[in-house]
């Protein structure tokens, strides 16, 4: 809710391959792990028991990994661009556009908008 909604963190596709995907090849390795060291506590998850069922455990594996876990993420990516308040007339978030200024406070030419800071609100 937090970053989706108050903050609009910015949720982009390369964070599911750079973040989301090592931690879920992390989680399945440590399954195999708790299964092949840890298997008196039983495993996991039922149908990750790589002791008993190995080609099972790597389907469901491979299954929540690959598609499902893209498909989920692309869902929070498009939650992430959704902004209910753009239309909204009570939206005091941001203004329609950020203005440059030079370092005396003069707002800068679209020429010289490589240099510029940004300085939001500008007060007039």
């Amino acid at each position: 809710m937090n970053g989706l909604v108050i903050d609009r963190i910015p949720v982009r596709m390369r964070h599911w391959y750079s973040m989301a995907l090592p931690f879920e090849v992390a989680f399945v390795i440590w399954s195999v792990i708790h299964s092949m060291f840890f298997s008196e506590n039983g495993p996991l998850y039922d149908v990750l028991d790589w002791n008993e069922d190995w080609s099972t455990a790597l389907m469901y594996s491979v299954i929540s990994i690959l598609p499902l876990g893209f498909f989920l993420y692309c869902i929070l990516w498009m939650l992430s661009l959704y902004n209910p308040l753009s239309s909204c007339c009570c939206s005091l978030s941001k203004p329609d556009r950020l203005r440059y200024l030079n370092d005396d406070n003069t707002v800068q030419k679209d020429r010289d908008l490589e240099e510029a800071s940004i300085a939001w609100p500008i007060t007039k």
